[in-house]
């Protein structure tokens, strides 16, 4: 028990490189028959405060993670509003073997299975990104995105000018900050949201025919951002974890529920969409990609 390796966030750094990480999350929906995982525990506070147990295993990996999500603190100035660590265990004896933050690699992962699901499911001469919600996440989500798409021009809207001029930063190039929701949704061809919020504000009539969706924000129950009627408006609906999805996803808020897949049955080659398909991804989180990512910087950390 006193052999648990501490794997601080300085070790964890040379290791959280977008494209390999992509990669990683491809083979996780690529073989699901390798992963066991039960739906994360919820903890509620407060407010929108919470923390979640996720436990998971992925081939010989086995852990959790213990998350909190915090949403005001970045606004009382406290950090990024997720926290979290990391534990492996060894699957033979059961016992603890290595601890790591978890937040980075939270926002990797994140972003990584986002990368995934664009690279399956938007068309692919995607050249018109849009981002909803400019935190700490979005920095990742456009880089995921960059990997997978060749992009020409990014559009940018958060309530907070900052936030965005923050993005502008560090990707320069053909970026818009637009001074409207509409403007930001309409004309996109991947509409990428991220915003902790409970009341829909993203119209159905934004989203024109060929628009990919990825759904981020939503990933607690109550949580949500567009119209209720997306299972309905989507020609392919896909969600990371249907059980999941359907308890803490956008997913939550639609009765049409027989026509969402997985996406580990999207993520093959033979997997085709039609120019004109609106495609929907909610993604809500899972612990095997956490474990699937610690388990690869920890069997590299002790070669």
């Amino acid at each position: 028990m006193n052999n648990i390796k501490q794997i601080k966030e300085k070790d964890i750094l040379p290791y959280l490189v977008m494209k390999p990480i992509i990669k990683i999350m491809e083979d996780v929906f690529q073989n699901p028959d390798k992963g066991q995982m039960p739906p994360k525990i919820y903890l509620e506070l407060d407010g929108e405060n919470d923390f979640r147990a996720m436990p998971a295993r992925f081939g010989n990996a086995v852990g959790i993670k213990w998350a909190s999500i915090f949403p005001n603190n970045e606004k009382n100035k406290f950090g990024p509003s997720v926290s979290a660590v990391i534990m492996l265990n060894d699957i033979d004896t059961g016992y603890p073997i290595a601890m790591m933050d978890g937040m980075l690699i939270t926002s990797y992962r994140t972003a990584a299975v986002t990368g995934v699901a664009t690279k399956y499911l938007s068309k692919k001469d995607s050249t018109v990104a849009a981002f909803v919600g400019c935190g700490f996440q979005t920095e990742y989500q456009i880089e995921a995105i960059l990997n997978v798409r060749d992009i020409k021009h990014i559009k940018l809207f958060d309530l907070d000018q900052a936030k965005c001029d923050h993005l502008v930063a560090i990707f320069g190039g053909n970026i818009t900050v637009c001074e409207t929701l509409e403007d930001c949704v309409c004309g996109s061809d991947i509409l990428t949201t991220l915003t902790p919020s409970r009341k829909p504000f993203i119209k159905s009539e934004w989203l024109k025919p060929g628009i990919h969706i990825n759904a981020i924000g939503a990933d607690a129950e109550g949580k949500q951002e567009f119209e209720d009627n997306l299972g309905n408006i989507c020609n392919i609906c896909v969600v990371d974890d249907k059980a999941q999805a359907f308890h803490s996803g956008e997913s939550q808020h639609t009765e049409n529920r027989d026509n969402f897949i997985n996406l580990s049955e999207v993520v093959n080659p033979d997997f085709n969409r039609l120019d004109s398909d609106i495609s929907l991804f909610d993604s809500t989180g899972l612990a095997i990609e956490d474990i699937a990512v610690a388990s690869y910087i920890y069997n590299d950390l002790k070669k």
